[in-house]
């Protein structure tokens, strides 16, 4: 729950490497069968370059209707219907080149294994269920048990804090078994230029925390969400998530956070891409001493993310504006937060990230006994590593570790605060 995810999203694209280096080379073996690039053809190859795919396609299928016999345009042809997803009939015209008797052998070799790249491609995503249970087990030791799991789900609540508390420190257990789900319905669209597919995503899981003699702080959130997503390869993807918490502190029901995320990612290039998220969540509390605190969340943020040095070391830089609607007025607030975060690959198998995050609150109603309203800011950091085992015992597990350093400042001193946490622990995707 403390911890944040830095790196960037896997991109998502076509699974054949160097294909339109494949290509190239594919027609200096057929230029004696063909003759010399027109100018129509030298356009449907600038369209095709610039994943002007609809475009691509309509002229390569003009080029055949006058010349049908010229397999330079029908092998282009084939490349446009596989960057759009189409494998049957990109392995249709394929098909078509192999067919053909003069079609010389290192030609029919190099077709043949992209025919083989076509039947794996479209294997994959012809399943339609595709289930990835999954399993966390770490330890934990926390500087300050006692100002709760998060800044702004327990930090109000009376009795956690007060003038003469004194920050406790303990260790605690940590496991979160869960499952994700992915259905793949087989459905292609068309949007302009571009090719895409539709999937749903589900996902479940529950994190448990428990420590070793602060059983009261004890931290359990059960998480459900699903939704749709619309994916077009090179460019974009998008989705809309409906997510359910429910959250116990020290054994007992705490409160039912439910909300919708709509999100969307450009890819700009190969090497950045640029997201924006929203989020309207509803916070449901249990007891009638905690109703002050239900409401309605709000946020909308922003990130930039990019590859360097052949993409072993990535980026992102963000932000976000938020509001939080309370029934009590004291807990209402707005603010804002910014962050900076990196990866890299520091070794085989091997990564190294940090994060450090920004975050500003200002609250609506006076504090009761201060006679003023509250102003937070929030300073968090976090260093980690991860290390993937590709062999022996541990194989095909992951460890990984992080320290992450909060340091809350507030004009209501009763608020005022330092945390350290540091985690180890052993996951795995089954």
């Amino acid at each position: 729950m403390d911890q944040e995810n830095i790196q960037l999203s896997t991109k998502l694209k076509p699974g054949f490497p160097g294909l339109a280096s494949f290509f190239l080379c594919l027609l200096v073996s057929v230029t004696a069968t063909s003759g010399q690039l027109d100018d129509e053809f030298s356009s449907g190859l600038d369209a095709l370059d610039n994943d002007r795919l609809k475009t691509a396609r309509e002229i390569f299928h003009g080029i055949l209707s006058d010349s049908p016999g010229l397999h330079r345009a029908r092998l282009e042809l084939a490349r446009a219907y596989y960057m759009s997803l189409d494998y049957k009939q990109a392995r249709a015209q394929a098909q078509h080149v192999l067919d053909d008797p003069n079609t010389p052998a290192s030609v029919r070799t190099t077709v043949l294994a992209f025919v083989a790249q076509i039947d794996e491609d479209e294997k994959n995503r012809a399943v339609k269920h595709s289930w990835t249970p999954s399993i966390y087990l770490g330890l934990m030791h926390d500087t300050n048990v006692n100002v709760g799991p998060e800044n702004q789900l327990l930090l109000p609540l009376g009795g956690l804090l007060n003038e003469s508390a004194v920050e406790r420190d303990d260790n605690a257990f940590v496991i979160t078994p869960g499952i994700s789900h992915t259905y793949n319905p087989g459905k292609r669209f068309e949007l302009g230029e571009h090719s895409g597919y539709f999937l749903w995503q589900s996902q479940a899981s529950y994190y448990h925390r428990a420590y070793f003699d602060e059983d009261d702080f004890n931290l359990g959130v059960l998480h459900a969400g699903t939704g749709p997503v619309w994916v077009v390869p090179r460019h974009w993807r998008a989705g809309i998530g409906i997510s359910f918490d429910q959250i116990w502190l020290g054994g007992s029901p705490l409160a039912l956070f439910s909300g919708i995320n709509p999100n969307v990612t450009w890819q700009l290039n190969d090497n950045t891409e640029f997201s924006l998220n929203g989020l309207l969540s509803s916070r449901d509390y249990n007891e009638s001493s905690n109703k002050p605190l239900e409401g309605n969340y709000r946020s909308l943020g922003a990130s930039l993310g990019h590859y360097m040095n052949d993409k072993k070391f990535a980026v992102r830089v963000g932000g976000k504006l938020f509001d939080f609607d309370a029934r009590g007025e004291r807990f209402s607030h707005d603010g804002w937060e910014v962050f900076l975060g990196g990866v890299m690959q520091a070794w085989t198998n091997g990564s190294l990230f940090a994060r450090a995050g920004y975050q500003t609150f200002d609250f609506d109603g006076q504090e009761p006994d201060f006679g003023f309203s509250r102003e937070d800011d929030e300073h968090r950091y976090t260093v980690g590593f991860q290390h993937a085992f590709k062999a022996g015992t541990l194989n095909d597990w992951t460890l990984s570790g992080n320290f992450v350093r909060t340091d809350n400042e507030s004009n209501v001193s009763i608020f005022d605060y330092d945390r350290d946490q540091y985690s180890l622990g052993l996951s795995r995707n089954f």
